[in-house]
């Protein structure tokens, strides 16, 4: 089969690689992204890839798209990396009816295009006294954990759970933490459902 992965610029790709590697024997990889990283080369099964201009390629020309980035339009069948907060809250509402739920949900870096990057160059400019590149965190630094969209998350919440508009209130910041979401959340339940989230525990809380 050959495979399209869209977004291969996205810092989350390099696991996903490594995730992946044990397949690829029988999979044909083309990476892609924009302009910006094309012509990087990532190293896969023994492999070295070029990354290529996402524009240039037809993903209907391939069996299945890998979209790390969540954006990319098309008709072809593509397995879309969910962000971070979606995970975390699937994870812990799938087997339990909530009536509410309000909290606030941090994001790592490598949610976002270049993340990590980013983040480690702030860091290394911070420490050599220069003033750091904030573009990629929206013109602030990673650590002042930029508020991102909650409307996508809230809304699958209220749609998974059956739940009114005003039951459902969530706060996601990109944090500077690279790979960890972690959430502080206020849960509204009947006591089974409150005693199977505390069951998910695998920390002390």
């Amino acid at each position: 089969m050959r495979w399209l992965v869209a977004g291969a610029g996205h810092s989350v790709c390099d696991p996903w690689m490594s995730a992946f590697e044990a397949q690829c024997a029988e999979h044909t990889v083309v990476l892609a992204d924009g302009p910006e990283v094309a012509g990087e080369a990532r190293r896969l099964a023994g492999q070295t890839l070029i990354v290529q201009v996402l524009d240039d390629l037809d993903p209907t020309e391939f069996d299945g798209v890998i979209d790390l980035t969540g954006r990319l339009v098309t008709t072809a069948p593509r397995c879309v990396l969910p962000a971070p907060a979606h995970v975390l809250l699937q994870r812990l509402l799938s087997a339990v009816q909530i009536q509410r739920i309000v909290g606030a949900i941090q994001e790592p870096a490598i949610a976002t295009q270049g993340g990590v990057e980013a983040l480690a160059g702030q860091v290394s400019q911070l420490f050599n006294g220069r003033d750091p590149d904030p573009g990629t965190f929206g013109g602030t630094l990673a650590f002042n954990q930029l508020r991102r969209d909650s409307a996508a998350v809230e809304q699958w919440v209220r749609d998974a759970q059956g739940l009114a508009l005003d039951a459902v209130a969530l706060m996601i910041h990109q944090t500077d933490l690279f790979y960890t979401a972690t959430a502080s959340l206020w849960i509204e339940a009947e006591v089974d459902a409150i005693d199977a989230l505390v069951g998910q525990a695998n920390c002390a809380m």
